[in-house]
């Protein structure tokens, strides 16, 4: 069963993170989901929605106005100065809200046309495009203006907010890395994000750039079918050698299946093209899967044909994430088995999730019936189950011990995860939202729900 992963890298800290939901909660304190777990000064926020932090900030909306708050919870940009896209609930942030190399995406309220703030709140790329992604770590993010003929004109926009036009406008070249390629002739032209032709080769592509290399064969008659590495130079860096599927470099490595797996299963090379990660399955790891796993921090993530996560260092030792958790968390009892993969999370962030009864509420549900011309309205009291839900760094530890109902995506720049979690009292049952700190703190409330 193949599944894909991706990790949190945060240049800052180099904190990699995972969501869990566990069934315990016996962890140090607070032990349950109670007031406790509330700081008795906790800013209670003006806002009806709130998004992740990132960056050390988060995008809250109160109607249809929106603000950025930072860890404190003090306005670094005030309702109504900007447009952003809608927060998504729980959901990790995939589209262009929030910060990104320390640059944020706003739109003019007036306008309607788009800019950058950076990280003081200060206009840096005026409101004059009419579409923007957010910053690259490359230093240039994708956006369109109108050109001088007044027409749409995809640009790459580099820090100093300076436009460079894409060369082939028929290309929607977003994703690329240091260098696009343009067909020209017979051969394929490679470009930086200034336009500037760096070289241009027979050789086929195949991806993007990743730290500098790109994955390139010729025909089969020529490389006898293999691949290699070419530079931003135009220079073969590393030669063709190898016979299967190449991936990316990423922390300095990157990925190889050989065409069959009777010896080795996955192949970690460098940039040398020397193999130093060779993996098959053994005893413990049996099907093991690292068909969409890069390195990032340190640590590849992959799972077994159970989706029990599997992390493996760059000396090649691996390790199952649970053990790790159990191992260095000794609050928790040995009641904590049972897992499976949170969908949602890992298609982003690489978010897992452990299953086992915790607790029980009731609600009120209301539900229409009756048939045609009835619709008379029916409260129906119901048993829900819940699962404490925490986030644990690569070492296995807890960075947000799990006493919420859900946990949202974890900052390491503010030390603010999104969470929301249910009070139960005198048979009623309040759900409380809001951020909580690592210390099991929620330090600012923007909802409370009656049940």
């Amino acid at each position: 069963m193949k599944m894909k992963f991706s990790l949190i890298n945060n240049k800052a800290l180099v904190m990699l993170l995972f969501i869990v939901y566990l069934s315990t909660n016996t962890f140090a304190q607070p032990k349950t989901f109670s007031e406790t777990a509330v700081l008795q000064n906790a800013k209670n926020l003006d806002a009806t929605m709130v998004d992740n932090f990132r960056e050390g900030y988060a995008i809250i909306r109160k109607g249809e106005a929106f603000a950025i708050i930072d860890k404190t919870g003090n306005f670094l940009v005030p309702y109504g100065k900007y447009k952003f896209n809608k927060p998504r609930g729980f959901e990790i942030d995939r589209d262009r809200c929030g910060f990104y190399q320390g640059m944020c995406v706003v739109r003019d309220v007036d306008s309607e046309q788009y800019g950058y703030i950076n990280n003081k709140g200060i206009l840096v790329i005026p409101c004059t495009l009419n579409d923007a992604e957010p910053f690259k770590a490359d230093g240039f993010a994708y956006g369109k203006h109108k050109n001088a003929q007044g027409q749409d004109e995809r640009v790459y926009i580099d820090r100093a907010g300076i436009k460079y036009r894409i060369k082939d406008q028929s290309l929607y070249e977003r994703n690329q890395n240091d260098a696009y390629p343009l067909s020209a002739n017979g051969y394929l032209e490679y470009y930086n994000k200034k336009g500037k032709l760096l070289f241009k080769t027979k050789r086929h592509r195949n991806g993007v750039f990743s730290e500098g290399l790109i994955v390139v064969d010729t025909t089969y008659e020529l490389a006898g079918g293999k691949a290699g590495y070419m530079d931003l130079a135009g220079k073969l860096a590393i030669p063709y050698k190898f016979k299967g599927s190449l991936a990316g470099f990423s922390d300095g490595l990157a990925r190889y299946e050989p065409p069959t797996s009777d010896e080795f299963k996955y192949i970690y090379i460098n940039k040398q093209g020397e193999q130093v990660i060779k993996l098959r399955d053994t005893e413990k790891f049996k099907n093991i899967f690292f068909g969409n796993s890069y390195f990032s921090g340190g640590y590849a993530l992959g799972t077994n044909s159970y989706g029990r996560p599997i992390l493996l260092s760059k000396s090649g030792e691996m390790n199952f994430f649970d053990e790790m958790i159990v191992a260095n968390n000794p609050e928790f009892t040995k009641n904590f088995t049972k897992f499976t993969v949170n969908t949602f999370g890992l298609e982003r962030h690489g978010d897992f999730v452990w299953f086992e009864a915790s607790m029980e509420y009731e609600v009120m549900e209301d539900f229409i019936t009756g048939g045609i011309g009835g619709g008379q309205k029916i409260s129906k009291k119901t048993t829900k189950t819940m699962r404490g839900s925490g986030v644990a760094d690569l070492n296995g530890k807890m960075v947000i011990p799990p006493i919420y109902n859900n946990v949202g995506g974890y900052d390491p720049v503010s030390g603010l995860a999104k969470v929301f979690y249910y009070i139960a009292r005198d048979g009623n049952s309040t759900e409380v939202s809001g951020y909580a700190n690592k210390d099991s703190q929620v330090v600012m409330i923007y909802s409370r729900k009656n049940l």
